[in-house]
């Protein structure tokens, strides 16, 4: 072989090796995130719940039917003892509100009052929640910062909004851990949040835990400035409509859309300053003595 296609073999093993190995990479943070293979007692359960699904789909409202559920689920993720909650919790399944129950994702909640609500799912459950809805992201990492996913784990009538993310450290047995400070409200508007949203992965299981947080989180001027800013033109476009008997619908539609940005303005503002807040690092300590529990 002369030097010329000496050189070109060379490039050319170079260029396989590097893509093998970048392949292989991408495999492994990949299989990090992706969830597990439905295991039998869990298609077992399946098969059990998608009959009580599709009596409720065809207007069935007995819901008591749902006990049926509460042992195969309780084999599949007990023993879990965290403490502060009750081993055995119940399922998640019982309709919240207008929605269904079979919206929401497979788990069992633990409810403290002192503590906090805490729900404990498996990644295999958590797989044929998304495979049900397939909007949501398949990479755990992406599923974990969606606001929208947590109204199906969470029991609440108020949408839940990220307003700041807090830095915590995995503890020994976790794959992932997530957390941040979050705020339940039904309507937009300067809220001040006061909810500590805590997620981890294990091999086995999911927790996602909400509970108050201990250290008052006050109102950050600039904040408030920023809704406000957005709030006094949304009002006035408010005004115009009401004025038009309700007609004008150009300024009802600007007053919306003001008032969607200010609220997008305010929380974007809360998580761009909050770290820099005295409020935050107590915040950080009772977040990871959260995580700590969760194993």
């Amino acid at each position: 072989m002369d030097s010329k296609a000496s050189k070109i073999f060379f490039i050319f093993s170079l260029f396989v090796v590097w893509t093998a190995s970048a392949a292989e990479l991408a495999h492994q943070s990949t299989a990090q995130i992706s969830v597990t293979e439905i295991n039998p007692a869990e298609e077992k359960y399946f098969a059990t719940r998608d009959k009580l699904c599709q009596k409720f789909a065809e207007g069935s409202s007995d819901y008591d039917a749902l006990a049926v559920l509460e042992e195969p689920i309780r084999s599949i993720i007990v023993p879990t003892k965290v403490d502060g909650f009750r081993i055995e919790g119940s399922i998640s399944l019982y309709p919240r509100y207008e929605e269904s129950p079979c919206d929401h994702v497979d788990g069992l909640d633990f409810r403290n009052p002192s503590q906090g609500e805490l729900f404990v799912t498996t990644k295999g459950l958590l797989e044929n929640y998304l495979a049900r809805n397939p909007k949501l992201p398949k990479d755990l990492n992406k599923l974990f910062k969606a606001d929208k996913f947590y109204s199906s784990v969470i029991s609440s009538d108020a949408a839940l909004t990220n307003y700041a993310d807090i830095p915590v450290e995995k503890t020994n047995g976790q794959d992932f851990a997530y957390a941040f400070l979050g705020g339940f409200a039904q309507n937009i508007g300067p809220l001040i949040p006061d909810h500590l949203i805590v997620l981890v992965s294990t091999k086995k299981r999911i927790y996602i835990m909400s509970a108050l947080a201990n250290t008052k989180v006050p109102s950050i001027p600039e904040c408030k400035a920023a809704w406000d800013g957005f709030a006094e033109k949304s009002d006035n476009a408010l005004k115009k409509y009401r004025a038009s008997n309700l007609k004008d619908k150009k300024s009802f539609d600007e007053h919306t859309r003001l008032e969607a940005r200010g609220f997008s303005a305010y929380y974007e503002c809360y998580r761009r300053t909050s770290k820099d807040q005295e409020f935050f690092t107590p915040l950080a300590k009772q977040v990871q003595s959260i995580v700590d529990r969760l194993q």
